[in-house]
């Protein structure tokens, strides 16, 4: 009987111990989680990451990224609190926190952190801030200024800061929140020293919203007002720019002269100078303009602006019509500036030089010379038409070799500025051979290919040509017709209309010859073929 009472019993604890350890397993796996999330912030700071979330009592933890967002997952239902913490800041805490749903994520609240005052020396954060902008770390040294300027409001590098940052704005070619900035601290702090490089920034600003007038008048407080300011040239060179964006030629050079007379040690003299000379170049002013480019490399040697000045003085005499003293200053610029980045354009105006002087065949050397050194150069294609110009010019050369030069334009450069003349020159050469079954060819060629080009209307008075020396008076007549409708009322078109009678003269037309001739007579009395017009129409009967 004790043996079957102890079995009973223990049965009975057993049972017992089993049915505990079985409700202990089952409540462990059904405990109930959620996710918490939520941000950060560094109060001053534009980037918020680094900062380490605790949910305190437990050992749960969380980092936040640059946007300051945070997620702590797998966390048990409850009520927590939350601390925030980051070195260098004061702790933040947030209270309240409650999880109480499976699979709940809750949005905690922005925890925001103060940089802690007793760790800020304002001249170390000032220094900070400054190499934070050098290092193109514009950002960053905003927020650097911003502290500065919460933390020590009123003091000088507290409206120092004010400035830095709306110039940091304008260095991110944010101009209207630098603008917003520049207009605030003007009406704080009108006198400060910092004024006139706000009426600067402020006016280059206003350049590049092109209000230009507004940026004369910001320009010219630096001027007025901080005279002995070291941006005082500056604002006046960029006053002349503004008036030579607003064409207004004769402010411009007063600014230039201004500059030049009382900022004689500043060192944008020498671009007021280069400047005023370049006005006078382009008001065609040529004499003029190279007095005054001499004037920059005889006061200002050795800069980059006498460097131009020189090509500028040989390209001036180009302009003007001085061809034999533009090859000699082309020349002595390219001896003595062999490595010059104007070296391309010199070279091809010095063999334009020798073209428009009529010195054909050292033309053809020079813009050889030119292409050989610049092969990729925008005028390359220029200077093989102007090569083929002068073979089709010079004896030395015949016809066929200039046809070959225009053709090898037309084929290795179909879409150029000089395809449709080197067409029109290559059915010339044709022409002049007397080919006019092939200049017919050439001259429709470049009315088909290229109806907007200049050379249209003479393709198709040398189409009617080329036709007429054929003996084909129909298509002859046919487009001069079109040269009678596009030129009514010039030379040409009276030209055209006599031709016109004089085709159908050979063809047996008597009629209409003399219906031709007498629109001569009645619409062009002015044209050279007047007389032989009015003479062929009074022997018609």
């Amino acid at each position: 009987m004790k043996t079957n009472k102890l079995h009973v019993f223990l049965l009975v604890v057993l049972a017992v111990l089993t049915t505990q350890i079985n409700a202990q397993s089952i409540n462990t796996t059904i405990t109930p989680k959620g996710t918490l999330q939520g941000t950060v912030e560094l109060a001053g700071q534009i980037t918020h990451s680094g900062v380490y979330i605790y949910i305190e009592g437990t050992s749960f933890v969380a980092v936040s990224d640059a946007g300051g967002k945070y997620t702590i997952s797998g966390v048990p239902f409850g009520t927590y609190a939350l601390k925030a913490q980051k070195d260098g800041y004061t702790i933040a805490r947030k209270t309240g926190v409650t999880l109480s749903g499976p699979g709940e994520i809750v949005s905690v609240p922005k925890i925001t952190l103060t940089e802690a005052v007793s760790s800020i020396v304002p001249e170390d954060l000032f220094i900070k801030a400054n190499r934070q902008s050098t290092n193109g770390q514009d950002l960053e040294a905003i927020a650097s200024y911003q502290t500065i300027i919460d933390s020590f409001p009123g003091t000088s590098l507290a409206i120092e800061a004010e400035y830095k940052i709306a110039f940091e704005y304008y260095t991110l070619d944010l101009f209207s929140e630098s603008k917003a900035r520049f207009n605030s601290f003007l009406e704080k702090y009108p006198t400060h020293d910092y004024a006139a490089l706000t009426y600067y920034w402020r006016g280059k600003i206003s350049v590049t919203h092109e209000d230009f007038t507004g940026a004369i008048a910001m320009f010219d407080s630096v001027v007025s007002e901080f005279p002995s300011s070291f941006k005082a040239p500056d604002a006046l060179y960029s006053k002349g720019k503004a008036y030579e964006k607003l064409n207004d030629t004769a402010s411009a050079l007063k600014a230039y002269h201004d500059l030049i007379t009382n900022y004689s040690l500043s060192t944008r003299v020498s671009d007021a100078q280069y400047n005023i000379a370049s006005l006078y170049a382009g008001e065609a002013m040529y004499t003029k303009a190279i007095a005054e480019f001499n004037k920059v490399i005889t006061d200002f040697p050795g800069t980059q602006n006498a460097v131009d000045a020189k090509y500028q003085i040989a390209y001036n005499n180009y302009k003007a019509g001085n061809l034999t003293t533009a090859e000699t200053e082309f020349t002595s610029f390219l001896t003595t500036y062999p490595n010059s980045i104007r070296k391309a354009k010199a070279m091809y105006y010095k063999a334009a030089s020798y073209y428009n002087n009529d010195e054909l065949a050292q033309s053809i050397t020079e813009y050889e010379a030119f292409i050989n050194a610049f092969p990729d150069d925008n005028n390359m294609v220029a200077a093989n038409y102007y090569i083929a110009n002068c073979k089709y010019e010079l004896e030395s050369y015949t016809y066929d070799d200039a046809r070959v030069a225009y053709e090898n334009i037309i084929t290795s450069y179909p879409n150029s500025d000089y395809t449709d003349k080197a067409q029109y020159k290559a059915a010339w050469c044709y022409y002049n051979l007397n080919d006019y079954q092939n200049a017919a060819t050439a001259f429709s060629k470049v009315i088909s290919s290229y109806p907007k080009s200049s050379k249209l209307l003479g393709a198709y008075y040398w189409l009617a040509f080329s036709y007429y020396n054929q003996g084909d008076y129909t298509n002859a007549i046919s487009n001069w017709q079109y040269v009678v409708t596009a030129e009514s009322a010039n030379k040409t078109g009276g030209d055209a209309q006599y031709y016109i009678g004089r085709s159908y003269h050979k063809a047996g037309d008597l009629t209409n010859a003399k219906t031709a001739y007498g629109a001569v007579i009645n619409n062009y009395p002015n044209s050279s073929k007047y007389d032989k017009a009015l003479s062929y129409y009074n022997s018609l009967p």
